[in-house]
C-alpha cells in the first residue's frame, strides 16, 4: 500500500507512461505481514452459520404450527387406536383377575383330618384364656352369624 502508479499519456490518446510512486509517509515504517488476530475459517463459519440460525428464528418465531397431512393424520390416530385397544384389553384382564380371585375365595374349603378341630374364631379366644396349650392345635375359621331379618343383606 506504499507504492502505486500513475498512467500518463505523451500523445493524448493513449496511455504509454507510467510512472512509479511511493509514499513518503511511508517510507521508514515496518510493513508487518503476519495476520493481527484473525479468527480460523471454522470459528467465522460457526458464527456466520450461528447469525443466519438467529435469524432464522427470529423470522420464523411466530409462525403457527404446520398442520398435519393426511398420512400423519392417519398414522398418529392409529396409534391411538392401538394404545386404547391395550388398554380396554388390561382393564378386561384385570376384571377378570378380580373376578376369578372373589369366586376362589368363595369356594374355599378347609379340609382337616379332624372336623372337630375347626372351631370359631370367639370360641377360641374364649378357650385360650382356659387353655392355653390345647388351642394350638385348632384352626381359626369365622364365626357364622345367623340373620334373622333378610332385608340387612
Amino acid at each position: 500500500f506504499g507504492t502505486g502508479a500513475i498512467l500518463e499519456s505523451t500523445d493524448g490518446a493513449t496511455y504509454n507512461k507510467i510512472k512509479k510512486v511511493e509514499n513518503p509517509l511511508l517510507k521508514n515504517t515496518v510493513v508487518d505481514d503476519r495476520p493481527q488476530n484473525v479468527p480460523s475459517l471454522a470459528e467465522q463459519l460457526a458464527v456466520r452459520k450461528a447469525e443466519e440460525e438467529e435469524e432464522y428464528q427470529q423470522r420464523h418465531r411466530n409462525l403457527p404450527p404446520k398442520a398435519l397431512d393426511e398420512e400423519e393424520v392417519f398414522f398418529l390416530e392409529a396409534i391411538e387406536r392401538e394404545q386404547q385397544i391395550k388398554e380396554d384389553l388390561k382393564r378386561k384382564q384385570q376384571s377378570e383377575d378380580v373376578d376369578t380371585f372373589k369366586e376362589a375365595l368363595k369356594n374355599r374349603v378347609i379340609k382337616l383330618d379332624e372336623p372337630e378341630k375347626i372351631v370359631p374364631i370367639q370360641q377360641q379366644i374364649s378357650q385360650t384364656h382356659k387353655n392355653k396349650n390345647e388351642s394350638k392345635n385348632l384352626v381359626i375359621a369365622p364365626t357364622l352369624h345367623e340373620n334373622n331379618d333378610a332385608s340387612k343383606v
